[in-house]
């Protein structure tokens, strides 16, 4: 399961404290229902977080959360890698 991210983008810069706060809470239901679930659970916000010091959130975000194509590359990527992890653990 991909956890919630959040980006400090023009259209959510007015509010981005409130926006953040939901996103957290997001984050924390969704880290539940994947363990509950027995699933992977793919972090997300610190990899675009990173990934914004290196170019703009809307690079990564349009909106601060539905990706670019940039940003879909990003989420492939650590799928790949978080998922990989996840599975050679016993």
């Amino acid at each position: 399961m991909y956890e919630p991210f959040i980006l400090p983008v023009v259209q959510v810069q007015a509010n981005w404290e409130a926006w953040r706060e939901g996103i957290r809470e997001r984050q924390q239901i969704v880290r539940r229902l994947a363990a509950l679930r027995g699933c992977a659970f793919v972090r997300l916000q610190q990899p675009f977080e990173e990934a914004a010091k290196l170019s703009p959130p809307e690079y990564w975000l349009w909106d601060g959360f539905h990706p670019t194509p940039a940003g879909h590359g990003l989420l492939a990527v650590e799928w790949m890698k978080q998922v990989s992890e996840a599975m050679s653990q016993p």
